[in-house]
């Protein structure tokens, strides 16, 4: 199976000095982030720093690598890649992070038979881990650098039959982020049609770290 280093090899057509140039503007191969290693075919990078909170406050957290991968071929893919390999169980889903910036996020989903119910409509539960996982990147992007979070609850709304290509939404602002008390971020999931399918509203609670 091919892994995101892999795919971003294959991007840059097999040279392995456009791969090493774009491994080191991409992922900073002096910040002491990332662990350079050598294999006979190909130059792997580890990437577990994704998604964990000691990476905000530096140079290379979750936004700053989504900024330099989303204008690349297939960017948009490996970052989402990078992100499912820290938190596995959202490939479930096989989700598409399309925008990501300070305060806000847009994660896509699209409807196939693994995730259907008995209806043959995407199931209840796989909308459930589209809103999380648009959560969780608005929260990554936005939440200040001495701040951690946790869920501790989630209300759901379903409005319709969900089918076809599905987006999540979700916005928050820095300022709302204080420590020791709770956080509701709203998520709304729209289909093709601009149809509001799903509302759910994540509680978090938010820490000094």
């Amino acid at each position: 199976m091919f892994n995101a280093c892999h795919i971003v090899y294959l991007r840059c057509g097999g040279s392995d000095t456009r791969y090493m140039k774009f491994i080191t503007d991409i992922f900073g191969m002096g910040s002491g982030k990332c662990a350079k290693q050598i294999s006979s075919k190909f130059r792997l990078i580890s990437v577990d720093y994704v998604l964990r909170g000691e990476g905000r406050s530096g140079s290379m957290n979750t936004l700053t690598i989504f900024n330099k991968l989303k204008n690349f071929p297939g960017g948009k893919n490996i970052f989402t890649f990078l992100v499912c390999q820290r938190l596995p169980y959202f490939l479930s889903i096989l989700p598409k992070v399309l925008e990501l910036e300070s305060g806000r996020s847009v994660v896509q989903m699209k409807e196939r038979r693994s995730v259907h119910n008995h209806l043959r409509t995407v199931h209840a539960i796989a909308l459930c881990n589209l809103c999380e996982l648009s959560m969780a990147m608005t929260i990554e992007a936005t939440i200040p650098g001495n701040l951690r979070y946790i869920p501790v609850g989630m209300q759901v709304s379903y409005k319709k039959k969900a089918k076809g290509v599905l987006q999540a939404f979700s916005e928050v602002k820095a300022s709302e982020f204080q420590a020791g008390n709770d956080l509701d971020i709203h998520v709304d999931v729209f289909d093709e049609a601009k149809v509001n399918v799903m509302s759910a509203v994540i509680c978090l609670n938010i820490k000094e770290k």
